[in-house]
């Protein structure tokens, strides 16, 4: 992705309410949902690939996101993340933005490694 489908996909993505409390939160929610939205749109459809994404995409994410942090979300905080949204409607805010989560054929009912459905609408991720 680059820079302005990045923004595209943070503006859509902040106006999605933070189910987290107040206390103990490093990053915004909307990082963590673009980072997520990011990953799935590059095809990484587990918690650790995820991770590893972000990991090796670090310095390049940091510039396209403009944000003031060193270092972005462990594999930790991105399950916690992942637990706390639905996926659905995260696929649908990429979506939105350019086509994400289409991309080499994805017909938007890929289910994970434990066979569960992310396009049902009720369906959470519990990784």
């Amino acid at each position: 992705m680059d820079k302005t489908q990045y923004s595209a996909l943070r503006e859509t993505l902040k106006e999605i309410h933070d189910p987290r409390k107040a206390r103990g939160q490093r990053y915004p929610w909307w990082l963590l949902l673009t980072l997520l939205g990011g990953t799935w749109a590059s095809g990484q459809r587990t918690a650790h690939a995820m991770a590893d994404w972000v990991k090796l995409h670090t310095v390049e994410l940091i510039e396209a996101l403009q944000v003031s942090q060193e270092r972005l979300p462990s594999e930790a905080t991105l399950r916690r993340a992942l637990r706390a949204i639905d996926l659905t409607r995260l696929k649908q805010s990429a979506a939105i933005c350019g086509g994400l989560g289409r991309q080499n054929g994805d017909s938007g009912h890929n289910p994970d490694d434990h066979g569960r459905d992310p396009a049902r609408s009720n369906w959470k991720w519990h990784g």
